[in-house]
């Protein structure tokens, strides 16, 4: 979202002539900039890296218990 900020406030630096066009791209700016966007899964839980973590940490642990409790060929 930071990035987005930054290319509207150059695009409305390229368009100074346009008061319309400045003053919009600076309100959506400051919007980007004050608005924290979180995907979630239909609101349960944040779609996010610690997600990816979790998983990993639980495949991770599953193999240690299988590797411990399987027979010894």
């Amino acid at each position: 979202m930071e990035r987005t900020a930054e290319v509207a406030y150059d695009v409305k630096e390229s368009h100074a002539g346009n008061k319309v066009i400045g003053t919009e791209l600076n309100e959506f700016a400051v919007e980007l900039l004050h608005k924290k966007v979180v995907f979630t899964a239909h609101g349960f839980f944040p779609l996010d890296c610690t997600l990816l973590y979790s998983i990993f940490g639980m495949i991770v642990t599953y193999l240690i218990i299988l590797l411990q409790f399987s027979p010894k060929w």
